[in-house]
């Protein structure tokens, strides 16, 4: 399968290859900076830790530019089977929606960081944008790796 990436041409350092910058990403921006398309391969979340097969995973943070829940969307043996913690980057009213229907169905507690530790919501969906950007997706069979920072 391939995506059209769309990323940073960097216009001062122009014999850069490659930008990184950390705006690259995969359509959720395409306008605001000077992007260059380009087609590129790609494999779900799940073939990926099966061709890797290095056992369980734990633990995953994820910053993909908008795009986490179209990489989460297809990820049930990872999700179901393994049920990692993940530190997940939520954009106001653009991701926030998809990432909870996906987690719900997983059976995931949710977690706002916060400079106090984490503190458990119902919703990560808000009225407002009040600064939270990450959130800790958490299944209850791994409450206890984060028990002792919940607020």
């Amino acid at each position: 399968m391939e995506i059209q990436f769309f990323e940073v041409q960097n216009k001062k350092y122009t014999y850069l290859a490659h930008n990184l910058a950390g705006e690259s990403n995969a359509g959720s921006k395409t306008t605001s900076r000077n992007f260059l398309p380009t087609q590129v391969k790609t494999e779900t979340l799940d073939f990926y830790v099966q061709k890797v097969n290095e056992g369980t995973i734990d633990l995953m943070k994820m910053d993909t530019e908008g795009t986490e829940h179209l990489i989460l969307q297809h990820a049930d043996t990872v999700l179901d089977g393994m049920k990692p913690i993940i530190i997940c980057e939520t954009l106001f009213n653009t991701t926030e929606s998809a990432l909870e229907s996906i987690f719900k169905k997983y059976g995931y507690d949710f977690y706002n960081h916060t400079e106090n530790g984490l503190k458990k919501v119902d919703s990560i969906l808000r009225e407002t944008d009040n600064g939270i950007r990450n959130c800790f997706f958490v299944h209850p069979s791994k409450f206890h790796l984060i028990e002792e920072f919940v607020e």
